[in-house]
């Protein structure tokens, strides 16, 4: 979701609200002071990628965005805090509603992804010397309605650059978050300020960042180390790094007819990625050997690739040596030999009551036998 967000890769937050269900979000939005959300909304398109029916104004998205600063509660946006007369006596006071939307934990996570986006991602214009900025860009299909929203420790605001007509722009949301930092670096006191620490209940987790699971030693550099809220950190170990033995001359995963096969190590997603992925050239075969395939329904090949059937060789037994005599258990050195080079008992006793008197060389037992 990080890089999702940093690279604005918008189908991760279709399938994300895809998951949690339209209901949930629309219900969520109006917590963060989103008035405009109708029936029409409650669909993929318009919540997950920001297709409202009227649209959403940069007011309401300047207050919701408020929220991952204020540890989760999205206060009610105002124009003035009090109003007084000539003595200082106040006259008015505003006191806006204020609504929990977000345990501070996950409030404190968002914000930190979100200023990733700035630091790491393509709203690197936003960023302002000096402090710490968060937001996130947005660009419609038609590119005629174009957004940076965005935050730092004491301001929350909202650009919108577009058009009653939706005439297509000449540019994108690099002018948009462009914009945002050159208004803001101009904002008394916009350098200033703090966010909140780190929550009691976010923890950090080394995780691989090809499965999102715990890294291991086979993870190499990918390994990053991430925010959970206690609880829903992962608990299992990354399955997506394999080492696998592949076909030498197919290049896909050998099966027991290969006559030649290698090692070779990389990433096996659980799916089969685009082949426009980044990290394409690291992606292991998904499907076996075609050259050298003994049965394609234990060994499915890649579809469309021709199979040539080639029966697995069969398994010979050892060869016994036949220069080689069994060895007779019971007489396990028929010469009488003695590697020990220790005096042994003869394999061949003498006769009973045998003359057992006698020279005998050093190391090897001799008898005398009338």
């Amino acid at each position: 979701m990080r890089r999702a967000l940093q690279q604005s890769v918008n189908v991760c937050a279709v399938k994300l609200l895809s998951q949690v269900g339209v209901n949930y979000s629309a219900d969520l939005m109006e917590k963060y002071g989103v008035t405009s959300v109708s029936e029409n909304d409650l669909n993929l398109a318009a919540l997950g990628l920001g297709g409202m029916a009227t649209g959403i104004s940069p007011l309401e998205m300047a207050s919701a965005y408020s929220t991952f600063v204020n540890d989760g509660v999205h206060i009610e946006p105002t124009i003035y805090t009090k109003v007084t007369n000539r003595n200082g006596d106040s006259i008015l006071e505003a006191s806006p509603a204020e609504t929990q939307v977000l345990d501070a934990g996950v409030a404190w996570i968002m914000r930190d992804l979100l200023r990733t986006v700035v630091s790491e991602g393509i709203g690197y214009p936003a960023a302002i010397s000096g402090t710490t900025v968060g937001g996130k860009t947005g660009t419609t299909d038609r590119n005629d309605n174009i957004w940076f929203c965005g935050f730092t420790p004491k301001y929350s605001a909202a650009l919108w650059i577009g058009n009653d007509y939706n005439l297509n722009l000449s540019s994108n949301s690099y002018a948009a978050s462009t914009m945002w930092g050159k208004i803001m670096r101009q904002v008394e006191n916009a350098l200033g300020g703090s966010y909140s620490e780190r929550p009691s209940n976010v923890v950090q987790v080394k995780i691989d960042t090809k499965s999102g699971l715990l890294a291991t030693d086979e993870s190499g550099s990918d390994v990053r180390n991430e925010y959970f809220t206690s609880g829903t950190e992962p608990t299992e170990e990354d399955t997506v790094h394999k080492t696998v033995e592949v076909c030498a001359e197919s290049g896909y995963l050998a099966t027991p007819s290969c006559p030649e096969v290698k090692s070779k190590s990389g990433i096996m997603r659980p799916y089969e990625p685009s082949k426009s992925v980044g990290d394409i050239k690291r992606e292991l075969p998904h499907y076996y050997c075609n050259l050298h395939n003994p049965d394609p329904d234990t060994y499915p090949a890649e579809p469309g690739k021709s199979v040539t059937i080639v029966e697995v060789p069969p398994v010979l037994p050892p060869e016994e040596n036949e220069d080689q005599p069994a060895t007779d258990p019971d007489n396990p050195n028929p010469d009488g030999d003695n590697p020990s080079g220790d005096p042994g008992t003869d394999p061949t006793p003498p006769d009973e009551g045998g003359d057992q008197t006698g020279t005998e060389p050093a190391g090897w037992p001799s008898y005398n036998i009338d």
